[in-house]
């Protein structure tokens, strides 16, 4: 609403204020700035390194944190280093065509891949935006309240993005939208503001070359499916990984800290046993306290599938945590031309993150075959979208699909079926389940195990 609102600052805050706003530049996220300098140094023609393209700017940003961003740009597949400096690969050239974050650029490439681009381009509308939900400033009732609201729009499932989808959903379903802003705490300002956003996201992958007219259906044929749109987000979000560790709170995988859902979020307070996967946005920093928004619950199989740049190394798992030692590109073709040992539990991990799984060798010689084949087809979609996928991208599909339900049941129940019963790791209480995949990083589990019931594999 209209009127004059007025900051009031302690003294001691206010000396330590800069006296100006810090550049552009220097506040935004480092790696989107490093991917459109090469974007203009390409289009431009131009040779020369990143580093001496923004060391021209009024302003630069220091050589660490252009390393900082070239690595991440590296690690999510849209750089290369070459001769020089640094070049776009071809999902790196659709990111830098949208005009959106890097990894939420990410997101919507792989949702147009898996069929579910018109969710997750809703998705992302309304994370350009304050969050639509609204209540009393700090009334803990209020927000309690929302988390119930998101909660029921999530339909169940343990995800902040998807309770965004279903929120858009009921009020462009509604003939009575006030209504719905009402019932369900929206801000009908901010639900136009991002009907608005939906539009212009609709449009640029369209002008990007992502979509045509003509392919929109297929890159739609999936609808709303919770778990590929969990698998795009798993994709695009990735080094953010965090895994449960009950009443404790979450580890995020990257710098090893402790954090806490934020408290509206419908992770919060669920009472998690320990062991779940999410991917996360952005994690705030108050004090020493470290809160994460916009989790989304995904399964151990997604970052083995679908995560990564680097391959995936393997070992044999001996009950405790050590080196892993073989590319699974080598191991496999060695195990399928050896025979192996089908009972045997292995060791994976991605080359360049520090999550580490425990797979049964049979599961494991299908995931890395997997793995090969669907990075080949999305490499494929990225430079030809408008072809058509090959059948392993319907197999991929079907087994995240049926990957993310036994995942969801995994907390509540123990799967029965053929299998061993591997010993626990340090640190658990509990004896992994019968099954397949499950997480293990830092020489103790942080999942439960999966079994072949319900003909998963």
């Amino acid at each position: 609403q209209e009127g004059l609102c007025i900051h009031l600052y302690s003294r001691e805050r206010h000396e330590k204020m800069d006296e100006h706003m810090r550049p552009e530049i220097l506040r935004s996220d480092i790696a989107d700035v490093c991917l459109h300098s090469i974007s203009l140094l390409r289009h431009a023609g131009r040779s020369g390194t990143v580093h001496k393209f923004l060391a021209m700017s009024p302003s630069p940003p220091d050589d660490a944190s252009v390393d900082d961003g070239l690595r991440l740009l590296e690690r999510v597949g849209a750089v290369v280093q070459c001769t020089g400096g640094h070049e776009l690969t071809i999902l790196g050239v659709h990111m830098s065509l949208l005009p959106v974050g890097l990894h939420l650029a990410k997101i919507m490439v792989w949702a147009a891949f898996f069929g579910v681009a018109d969710a997750v381009v809703t998705m992302v509308a309304a994370l350009q935006y304050r969050e639509p939900f609204h209540g009393g400033l700090g009334q803990q009732s209020a927000l309690r309240s929302i988390k119930a609201i998101k909660q029921e729009l999530s339909e169940g499932h343990a995800s902040d993005l998807l309770a965004l989808v279903g929120a858009y959903r009921e009020w462009s379903a509604s003939s009575d939208k006030p209504k719905v802003c009402e019932r369900l705490r929206l801000n009908p300002g901010a639900m136009h503001r991002w009907q608005a956003g939906r539009n212009r996201l609709h449009d640029e992958l369209r002008s990007s070359g992502i979509l045509s007219a003509a392919s929109w259906d297929r890159a739609n044929r999936n609808g709303s499916s919770v778990a590929l749109v969990a698998a795009a987000i798993c994709a695009g979000m990735y080094p953010n990984l965090a895994s449960s560790n009950g009443s404790k709170g979450l580890l995020l995988h990257q710098g090893n800290l402790m954090a806490k859902p934020s408290y509206s979020s419908v992770v919060s307070g669920t009472g998690a046993s320990g062991g779940e996967l999410y991917s996360f946005a952005e994690v705030t920093q108050v004090e020493e306290t470290y809160s994460v928004s916009q989790l989304t619950q995904i399964s151990p199989l997604m970052p083995l599938l679908l995560c990564g740049e680097a391959p995936l190394l393997v070992e044999p798992d001996h009950g405790a945590s050590s080196g892993i030692s073989g590319v699974a590109d080598e191991w496999w073709k060695r195990e399928l031309a050896t025979g192996g040992a089908p009972a045997a539990m292995m060791r994976a991990r991605l080359e360049d993150g520090p999550e580490v799984y425990r797979v049964e060798h049979s599961v494991l010689l299908a995931i890395c075959h997997l793995r090969k084949l669907t990075r080949a087809a999305f490499q494929a979609f990225c430079a030809t979208p408008a072809q058509e996928h090959p059948p392993v991208v319907a197999t991929v599909e079907a087994l995240l699909k049926k990957d993310y339900v036994a995942q969801s049941h995994s907390q509540v129940c123990t799967r029965g079926g053929e299998g061993s019963c591997a010993a626990p790791l340090p640190g658990t209480h509990d004896a992994p389940r019968r099954g397949a995949v499950k997480p293990a990083g830092k020489g103790r589990a942080h999942g439960r195990g999966y079994g072949k019931a319900g003909g998963k594999w």
